[in-house]
């Protein structure tokens, strides 16, 4: 898009809103500039409002159009300004909502501060920008969002059409987050590159976290960052204009400095100048992280040390290889189990998340079986790093905050003439692929979790269990389903502190096997497992659920009543 902006000679060129904290309080900041030839007085002023959002304007581009009923504020709202000739004015100001509505994906709430200014009592302008109160953070190695730990399931995609390239209309980037949304994906990675940006006007709407990167990849030599660091810099005005673009929208939770880069001496020195540029001059309260690639060099990556979260593309058993002597699909739960370990180990204090992990299903559809499983397979393994299980019972030893299914849509390919088939939807955006439903199935316990407050988790944690306890299944008897509960202890394993080998199986009266519920590695904890009937022809009776881990083995009976 072109965009023709026209102003009166003395104008408000932007307004920057920083959150604070949980009560309220938001710090603005007006720029103001004069182009007359001799200096102006004027009155700035700010009033703020609730963002009323409907089917008939979440699609614009423009904050005034979603404005709904004034709301209160204290603070310092009005004051006189005087703007030198050709030169720029600031008014910093702290306000304060009354009763805050916070932004989370669930309840996507949002304001709309506008601007005045007058001149000799005419409004010579006026500047719109829409905002929301959120707070992002880690605590003890877990991310937070409004002081409550979180995990977010989440895709990526690629700001491209099969008929529109790279310039995609807002019809359609409208669409496509939506979809996202509908596949209980809560946040987005918005690959390599900062997209259009209403993009994000429309996250900060639909509720979806962001993690916004700029197009530093690939950087595999000394040379290539030797050149931006010392000379060009073009990294570092990348980064300060990707911040500035989306400095309002509270959708945006991380910047992300790179993709995937191999060297490590230049990179190191890149971050600690993006770190100190940022943290000194522009912070808005935002993560720092980056996009690493697992094997270059490992879990054990010095560049992660300036940032807030430690980042890393996960392809076990497709492009990293485990034990095999070359990846093999059936390795990865394995390593990335071993690398997620090993990972937190070299981070303890960072939150860490997968910026990228999925499969192909191939032009034909050939692998389409074997994309479904490598996401089963590798969600196995991010799930005993989950801050809390799909039932909201705190994971002590959990610091995954998100995992990035890449990529929502197939996509053309500039090295090749096809097209990548990672996508868990095809390029027409409308043929899903099994991965997909797999996909949304998965996501869903942790999309519809509130995560946990930091208090209740820290609770929890301090009092692990000690004792290992099969409970009565609920209901019993039962038809068709029932609950089975269970307790790990907390104890010293061959795999780590609280992590044990769990099977839960059951069996019928001749003590033949009827199901495998649980048959993996967990955490210490209470654990929640259903068993069914449905589609299946179990005769009424008596049956057996038999519960063993590394050190113990409790059995229990059940009741089917048909």
């Amino acid at each position: 898009d072109v965009y023709l902006e026209v102003a009166s000679p003395v104008s408000i060129v932007r307004t920057n809103v920083i959150p604070m904290d949980l009560n309220g309080k938001f710090e603005t900041t007006a720029i103001l500039l004069n182009k007359k030839s001799s200096s102006s007085t004027v009155t700035a002023s700010i009033k703020v409002y609730e963002a009323s959002i409907n089917q008939n304007n979440i699609q614009s581009e423009f904050a005034k159009e979603i404005i709904g009923n004034e709301v209160s504020v204290t603070g310092t709202v009005q004051n006189t300004i005087v703007v030198d000739n050709q030169n720029t004015a600031v008014w910093k100001t702290d306000l304060t909502l009354t009763n805050p509505k916070l932004w989370n994906p669930k309840q996507p709430n949002l304001y709309v501060a506008k601007i005045t200014i007058t001149e000799n009592g005419n409004v010579v302008d006026e500047y719109y920008t829409q905002f929301g109160i959120r707070i992002v953070g880690t605590t003890k190695g877990k991310f937070t969002l409004n002081d409550r730990i979180m995990f977010l399931p989440g895709v990526a995609r690629h700001e491209e059409h099969p008929l529109y390239g790279r310039s995609v209309p807002k019809d359609i980037i409208f669409s496509d987050l939506n979809t996202v949304k509908g596949l209980n994906a809560i946040y987005l990675r918005t690959a390599h590159y900062p997209n259009h940006p209403y993009t994000y006007l429309i996250a900060d709407r639909l509720g979806l976290a962001i993690m916004e990167e700029i197009p530093v990849y690939w950087f595999d030599t000394p040379e290539s960052f030797n050149i931006q660091n010392n000379l060009r810099h073009i990294h570092q005005q990348m980064f300060r204009e990707m911040v500035f673009k989306d400095y309002n929208r509270p959708s945006v939770i991380m910047w992300s400095t790179s993709n995937e880069c191999k060297e490590e001496a230049g990179r190191l020195d890149y971050h600690n100048v993006i770190k100190q540029d940022y943290k000194t001059n522009y912070n808005d309260g935002r993560l720092l992280t980056q996009s690493a690639a697992a094997d270059r060099p490992g879990p054990i990556d010095p560049t992660m040390s300036p940032l807030d979260v430690a980042g890393w593309t996960m392809y076990f058993g497709i492009f990293h290889k485990f034990n095999a002597p070359s990846p093999r699909l059936e390795e990865a739960f394995g390593g990335t189990f071993a690398f997620l370990n090993n990972a937190k180990t070299a981070n303890h204090d960072k939150p860490i998340i997968a910026t990228e992990f999925g499969y192909w299903s191939s032009e034909n559809g050939s692998t389409t079986n074997e994309q479904s499983n490598l996401l089963t397979q590798t969600f196995n393994a991010f799930k005993l790093h989950t801050p809390y299980n799909i039932y909201g019972d705190a994971n002590p030893n959990g610091f995954l905050m998100g995992a990035t299914w890449w990529c929502v849509f197939d996509w053309y390919q500039y090295k090749s003439n096809g097209y990548q088939t990672m996508g868990l939807i095809s390029m027409d955006r409308q043929t899903e692929k099994p991965v997909a439903a797999n996909l949304r199935s998965t996501y869903l316990p942790y999309a519809s979790k509130d995560g946990l407050s930091v208090s209740v988790e820290e609770n929890q944690t301090e009092k692990l269990p000690t004792e290992f306890r099969l409970e009565q299944n609920y209901p019993n008897p039962f038809n068709p389903g029932t609950t089975i509960q269970y307790t790990i202890p907390s104890v010293e394993t061959r795999r780590g502190e609280s992590l044990q080998h769990v099977i839960l199986k059951v069996y019928d009266m001749l003590g033949r096997e009827v199901a495998t519920l649980v048959n993996e590695v967990q955490p210490a904890g209470i654990h929640h497992s259903p068993f069914s009937i449905l589609h299946s022809e179990l005769p009424s009776g008596i049956y057996f659920y038999k519960l063993t881990t590394d050190k113990y083995s409790l059995t229990k009976k059940m009741l089917l009543l048909k």
